[in-house]
């Protein structure tokens, strides 16, 4: 009887072992899904959804919390010029693509611990960490020419020049940012007078 009764007790604890198992390995595997799907929502709330660089607030986010370990560097601000004649030419379509490909020009002139944002629109910024302006016009060089040397062709047989007027301000840790953000935004503009497809570095007074 004793031994009948063990028999019984194992056949139907075993069955009831492995639902257990079973079901708590669902519920590893879904807080996983569910914790992967949060990362990536976080991720797609900083992020550009065209081109896939930081947003704008993300941007701001990361440069001010380089400001907050003391670390200085140079604002860059980055215009494209004449952009409203591809949209109105060509299409917002051909707009959107001439972005991310001036997207991926812009990261392949710049370094992994440069911080790079689309601001909105044709306007791009970047933050190069760091006391040298000379650095930091030696990177703004290098993604103007990266950008001027865009094959971009939105209708067969038409090639398209894309271009872009960099201003470059140099800031202390301790300056606010909206003052970063203005420097650089009238070296940008120096640049579009000048000419444009060029860099200009802000004169501090």
């Amino acid at each position: 009887w004793f031994a009948l009764a063990a028999i019984c007790a194992t056949s139907v604890t075993f069955p009831l072992a492995l639902i257990f198992q079973r079901e708590r390995l669902k519920l590893a595997q879904a807080m996983q899904q569910l914790e992967k799907a949060h990362v990536e929502l976080a991720n797609r709330a900083r992020m550009d959804l065209l081109t896939g660089l930081l947003n704008r607030e993300a941007f701001l986010s990361r440069i001010r919390r380089f400001q907050e370990r003391k670390t200085s560097g140079a604002m860059l601000m980055v215009d494209l010029d004449h952009f409203k004649q591809i949209n109105d030419t060509y299409g917002h379509q051909a707009g959107d693509e001439a972005l991310k490909l001036v997207s991926k020009a812009i990261l392949e002139a710049t370094r992994d611990e440069d911080i790079v944002g689309r601001i909105g629109g044709e306007e791009f910024g970047i933050f190069v960490p760091g006391e040298s302006i000379q650095l930091a016009r030696v990177i703004a060089e290098r993604v103007r020419l990266s950008i001027a040397q865009i094959e971009f062709n939105p209708e067969p047989g038409s090639k398209i020049d894309i271009t872009a007027s960099i201003g470059v301000a140099q800031g202390s840790w301790s300056i606010q940012l909206s003052e970063l953000f203005r420097r650089a935004d009238d070296g940008m503009y120096d640049a579009k007078n000048s000419g444009r497809n060029r860099v200009m570095v802000h004169k501090a007074a």
